[in-house]
């Protein structure tokens, strides 16, 4: 007689805190072409916003508690994982909830200088000058 298969899982370092996310746990959220906002406006190449969300406290209600990873990167090696073993995931969405565009911004504004000096290391010297 065999035993159930294991759960399928990722082991995430969250600010030196380990956590294992499990389908139970763990969402992930992409989005393609353009998307709406709750508010109505538009977002193009709403790609930036794809995510996982880990659900690290219990719910409040209707409410899920937890940690979103918007890092590309982690997101992309997470993503192939995520879709072929059954975790919950919402593929190519075209609506963004407020709740996820605030998520966004404040990841935005928390990294604004590191993302700033990814910036500066991409613009030509003779750009920063003024000089053609």
């Amino acid at each position: 007689m065999s035993s159930a298969p294991e759960e399928p899982y990722i082991n995430l370092d969250l600010a030196g805190t380990e956590f294992r996310a499990t389908p139970r746990n763990a969402q992930l959220f992409t989005f393609a072409g353009y998307a709406t906002l709750e508010n109505g406006d538009f977002i193009l190449n709403p790609e930036s916003r794809n995510h996982v969300f880990l659900e690290t406290h219990e719910p409040e209600g209707d409410v899920m508690r937890g940690t979103y990873i918007f890092l590309p990167d982690a997101v992309a090696k997470m993503m192939p994982y995520m879709i072929e073993t059954g975790f919950p995931c919402r593929i190519n969405q075209r609506y963004i909830q407020d709740c996820d565009e605030a998520a966004y911004q404040t990841y935005c504004d928390q990294n604004a200088e590191y993302f700033g000096e990814q910036l500066e290391d991409e613009i030509p010297d003779w750009m920063e000058d003024g000089n053609a």
